[in-house]
């Protein structure tokens, strides 16, 4: 039988090797420090939970992982941090669901308007099954849901009282960059323009604007009463803010790594919320008092009847079985704790 020339034999050797060398299975990270980034102040409770997570990174791994917080200015709104962390320019991201429209549609069950009856059944859903569930849609955009931190109900500030929602005709109003919100506060005959939350004060002290929607944490974190003097606890919305990492830094990942840093996420994130329910506090309240006149006495009803259509405009979007088992999740919550 002939033999093979000994220079062919060798090659066909060496091929296989040579292969590896030019596309190595991507190595678990060793060392790994994650560039992290989120909107908000530098003392708002997702800022800070973002430290305890990075605390938390490194602890539980002997130093071989941390997180790198870099300010959010150098990138731009929440939109632009997602793509930042699509291209691997960030790492890992907090941003709020609302910033996630056009991106994809699994979570715009969450921004529509008076879903929740109050922050402990919003809770238990972005919790349950069905939430989980939710934050593992954002594979398709090239991310990996962690774990839900949030910035609470959100209320209407203005420099009008707004205890209805005709007090809202015509005021220039700014919303999130979410149609629900816009198409929300349009209903609410709002005169309603979207705006990233860092060009926010700037408009509101120029005059641009008249009025706006956030959470406590966010009003006062954020200096707006340096702009408004009216804030009405109309609880319109609740705002749900995903931790996310990027797909393929993930994916380069060992198990160990990987469940690392789930574990960390979900334990920040109950961190996160202890720091925000301090802002519901009566101390808390009274120093929001100090600063603006809140207006109380506010019929959600007349609120929630004014906005009913939204949900009928965006229910294709939304999709039929997402909102049938968001109603279902909404329903057990309610089931396990009963107002009393």
């Amino acid at each position: 039988m002939k033999r093979p020339p000994l220079l062919a034999l060798a090659l066909a050797l060496l091929a296989p090797l040579a292969q590896l060398a030019l596309f190595p299975p991507a190595p678990a990270e060793a060392g790994v420090t994650l560039r992290a980034s989120q909107v908000l102040p530098a003392d708002h409770p997702s800022q800070l939970a973002l430290i305890r997570l990075g605390e938390l990174l490194k602890e539980g791994s002997q130093g071989e992982m941390e997180l790198s917080i870099v300010d959010s200015r150098e990138f731009g709104g929440e939109r632009e941090l997602i793509e930042a962390s699509q291209m691997g320019e960030l790492d890992l991201i907090v941003t709020g669901t609302a910033a996630l429209y056009g991106f994809t549609s699994d979570f715009l069950v969450f921004d529509l308007p008076y879903v929740f009856p109050d922050l402990r059944t919003a809770r238990e859903v972005t919790d349950s099954p069905f939430g989980l569930n939710v934050l593992d849609k954002a594979l398709v955009m090239g991310l990996k849901g962690l774990a839900y931190y949030e910035n609470g109900m959100r209320n209407v500030s203005a420099n009008i009282p707004a205890r209805l929602p005709e007090d809202l005709k015509g005021l220039p109003f700014r919303t999130m960059e979410s149609r629900i919100h816009l198409e929300t506060f349009r209903a609410l005959g709002a005169n309603a323009v979207p705006l990233s939350f860092s060009e926010l004060y700037d408009h509101l002290k120029k005059g641009l604007l008249e009025g706006e929607e956030n959470p406590v944490s966010i009003f006062m974190t954020g200096k707006l009463y340096e702009t408004q003097k009216y804030y009405s606890l109309t609880g319109h919305f609740y705002t749900t803010s995903p931790v996310f990492i990027n797909l393929s830094v993930w994916n380069k990942l060992d198990q160990g790594q990987k469940d690392l840093i789930l574990k960390c996420a979900r334990e920040s994130a109950l961190y996160q919320r202890e720091l925000l329910d301090e802002f519901d506090s009566p101390a808390a309240m009274d120093a929001l008092r100090e600063k603006v006149t809140v207006i109380s006495d506010i019929d959600r009803g007349i609120w929630k009847r004014a906005v009913s259509g939204v949900r009928e405009k965006f229910e294709a979007e939304v999709g039929e079985e997402t909102l049938s088992l968001f109603d279902e999740a909404l329903k057990t919550a309610a089931n396990e704790n009963p107002v009393k």
